[in-house]
C-alpha cells in the first residue's frame, strides 16, 4: 500500500508540472507512469465509485456524446467523474482516476477509443456501453471496421451483466448486439441536406445491403436481400429537425429534446446520449437541464469571434465526419477556408481518405483557401481534383504562420472556417490562447 500511495503523488507531481511546461499536457504520461508501477490502479479506483458507470465508444461522437451524459448527469447533484478532455486510452483514463482519486465519486462517465475497450475492460466493468458507430477511421491502426467489431464485442463479452446502447441505424454493430442490447435509431430527418455520392454497403456475408432510408454514408434502415441482416427494432426513435443554429430530437413521440449544435451527426450524438440517460432511470427534466449546460470541447463545431471576426472551426479526421462537416459550413458566404492535416501517429499516416470525403462540395468557392500542416501541398492536390484553381491557394505548411494569415486576410464580414486535425487543432489551440 506504501508503494500506491507514493506512485500516486509521484504521479500527481508529474500532472502539476507538465501543467506548468505546457497547460494543454499531463493528460496521459502520469497515467502511464502509475499504471505500470501499480498495474491495478484503474481496477482499485474504479471499485470506489458509488453510483453507476457509463462508457461510450465508436468512431465518430464519442466526445460529445460522452460530454452530452456527463452534463446530464450532474444535473442530479452527483460527482461526475469524466476524461472530458478527451484522452481516451487507459493510460489518460488513469490519469484522470489520478486527478480525482481524493474525492467521493457518484458516477463516472469514460469516453474510450475503441480500438483500447478491451484492455480497459480488465481492469473496470462498466455499467452501460454506448456504441455511436463505426466506420473506416486510421485503417492501418485498426484495421477494417468488422475487426474493430470483433475487438468491442470481446471487451463487451468480459463484462456478462453490461447494458449495451447501439445505433439501430448502423450495420456494422449488429455483431455487438447480446441478450442485453437496447437499439436507439432514427425515424425521421427534416431538413437534411443530401449526400454527393453513396458508397454501396456490403453485408458480413458478402451481399450488398439495400436502404428504405439513408440518412448519411451507411447509416439509415436497411435490409440483406441474402440473410437476416437488417435494421433492429428502436426502443428510443428520433424524429429529427435540423435547423441552423440548434437541433430538436422528438423521442418516441413523447419527449422533446434541445440542443445548440448543429448538424446530422450532433442529432445523433443527442439521440444516443438522451437514450442512455433515459434507459438509466433520469428523468426528462433533468436531461434537457443537462443538454443545455452542456458545453462543447474545442474543435466539435465552436464558433467565436477573433479581432472581431467571425470563426468557426470542426475537427476532421475521416471521410465521414468530414463530410458532416463540411455540409455545415459550405453555404456560408462571405468566407475564408482554412484547412489544416497532418500525417502524425496521432493522426493516422494514411491519408488517401482525402479521395473518399467530398471535397466537390467546395467547386464552386470562389475565395482563398488556406492550407497548413505536415500535409498542405496533398490538400492542395485534392482541392485541385475537386475542382479549385491553383491561384485560389495559400500553402503554408507551418500552422502557426498559416492561422496568422488567416486571421489577417479574413475580413469583418467574412467567416474563417477551419478544419483541422487531431494534431493541429491542438496546435490551433495553444496558439488562439496565446
Amino acid at each position: 500500500m506504501k508503494k500506491y500511495e507514493i506512485a500516486k503523488s509521484i504521479s500527481k507531481l508529474m500532472i502539476k508540472g507538465l501543467k506548468i511546461v505546457r497547460p494543454q499536457a499531463g493528460t496521459s504520461l502520469p497515467g502511464h507512469f502509475m499504471t505500470k508501477v501499480c498495474p491495478e490502479f484503474i481496477k482499485t479506483e474504479s471499485q470506489k465509485i458509488k453510483n453507476k458507470t457509463f462508457c461510450v465508444t465508436g468512431t465518430n461522437g464519442k466526445t460529445t456524446t460522452s460530454g452530452f451524459i456527463a452534463a446530464i448527469l450532474d444535473e442530479t447533484g452527483e460527482r461526475v467523474l469524466h476524461n472530458k478532455k478527451g484522452a481516451n486510452m487507459p493510460q489518460g483514463i488513469a490519469t484522470c482516476f489520478l486527478q480525482n482519486s481524493e474525492k467521493p465519486i457518484d458516477y463516472c462517465v469514460l469516453e474510450c477509443d475503441e480500438a483500447w475497450l478491451f484492455s480497459l475492460y480488465k481492469s473496470l466493468k462498466s455499467d452501460y456501453l454506448t456504441v455511436t458507430n463505426l466506420f473506416p477511421d486510421q485503417t492501418e491502426r485498426y484495421g477494417g471496421v468488422y475487426s474493430l467489431a470483433e475487438k468491442i464485442k470481446k471487451a463487451i463479452d468480459l463484462n456478462p451483466d453490461l447494458k449495451v446502447i447501439l445505433n439501430a441505424n448502423d450495420p456494422h454493430l449488429l455483431p455487438l448486439e447480446t441478450n442485453n442490447t437496447v437499439f436507439y435509431g432514427v425515424g425521421t430527418v427534416q431538413n437534411n441536406i443530401e449526400e454527393l455520392n453513396y458508397i454501396p454497403e456490403i453485408c458480413t456475408c458478402g451481399e450488398e445491403l439495400k436502404y428504405t432510408k439513408r440518412f448519411y454514408a451507411h447509416i439509415g434502415e436497411f435490409k440483406c436481400p441474402k440473410c437476416k441482416n437488417q435494421s433492429r427494432n428502436a426502443k428510443y426513435v428520433g424524429n429529427i429537425i435540423l435547423n441552423d443554429d440548434y437541433t430538436e430530437v422528438i423521442v418516441n413521440n413523447k419527449y422533446t429534446f434541445k440542443t445548440n449544435l448543429t448538424g446530422l451527426y450532433n442529432a445523433y450524438n443527442l439521440l444516443a446520449a438522451v437514450s442512455t440517460a433515459l434507459e438509466a432511470g433520469i428523468s426528462s427534466d433533468i436531461i434537457q437541464r443537462g443538454l443545455d449546460k452542456y458545453k462543447n470541447v474545442f474543435g466539435r463545431i465552436d464558433k467565436f469571434q477573433i479581432n472581431e471576426k467571425n470563426v468557426i472551426i470542426q475537427l476532421i479526421k475521416n471521410p465521414v465526419g468530414t463530410n458532416q462537416a463540411i455540409k455545415l459550413i459550405k453555404d456560408i458566404t462571405p468566407s475564408k477556408l482554412f484547412v489544416l492535416l497532418n500525417d502524425t501517429p496521432a493522426d493516422g499516416s494514411d491519408i488517401s481518405w482525402l479521395y473518399d470525403t467530398d471535397f466537390e462540395y467546395f467547386k464552386d468557392y470562389k475565395s482563398e483557401v488556406i492550407l497548413s500542416g505536415t500535409k498542405a501541398n496533398e490538400l492542395a492536390l485534392r482541392f485541385k481534383h475537386a475542382g479549385l484553381k491553383e491561384e485560389q491557394f495559400f500553402i503554408e505548411p507551418n500552422v502557426k504562420k498559416a492561422y496568422k494569415h488567416a486571421i489577417k486576410a479574413t475580413s469583418k464580414e467574412e467567416t474563417l472556417l477551419i478544419l483541422a486535425n487531431f494534431t493541429t487543432l491542438a496546435e490551433l489551440k495553444d496558439i488562439m490562447k496565446k
